[in-house]
């Protein structure tokens, strides 16, 4: 998929959904399709398996429900571009965490925080079999230190696993 129709899609100016904005994948749905529960997607047989245990998922509902208290650290190591268009409220962006700059750019953002506060990480570009954010960030974070990095549980996309089911947004 070209990078312009990626766009497209990300900022709604279609009615295409690309969920395939990751280096090395081209798949994409439409804007149409259904939701899929986080239960009934798993990683890819070729995918590496998932360096977090289950214990570690906070699912969207209840991190939606934790936004009008007190908000743990959320930290977003997707696109810049898709965060700028719509986020989890309160969300930090800190850097696309595939890349060697951006994981720089994640450690530098959180170098000064205390090793004992729960932080939430979270990507949202695509299927967690084709992300390259996601684990590269909490592996970081954990060889940082971080005693409590917990994995907002986005299977498919944050379009499809947040967005679509209503929870608030942000944006800018």
């Amino acid at each position: 998929m070209r990078r312009r129709d990626f766009l497209r899609g990300a900022m709604g100016w279609t009615s295409v959904v690309a969920v395939g904005g990751c280096r090395g994948s081209n798949e994409s749905s439409s804007g149409g399709a259904s939701i899929t529960s986080a239960s009934s997607v798993a990683p890819s047989e070729t995918a590496p398996p998932l360096p977090w245990p289950r214990q570690k998922f906070i699912e969207p509902d209840a991190l939606a429900l934790q936004l009008d208290g007190a908000v743990p650290s959320i930290v977003n190591v997707g696109p810049e571009i898709l965060f700028h268009n719509a986020h989890v409220p309160g969300a930090e962006y800190a850097g696309e965490a595939g890349s060697a700059q951006g994981i720089e750019q994640l450690a530098a953002h959180v170098a000064t925080w205390p090793r004992d506060r729960t932080l939430i990480v979270y990507c949202g570009c695509c299927p967690w079999k084709n992300c390259p954010n996601i684990r590269p960030a909490y592996e970081r974070l954990g060889s940082m230190g971080f005693k409590d990095v917990r994995v907002l549980d986005l299977p498919v996309s944050f379009r499809v696993n947040w967005v679509q089911k209503g929870l608030p947004i942000a944006k800018g």
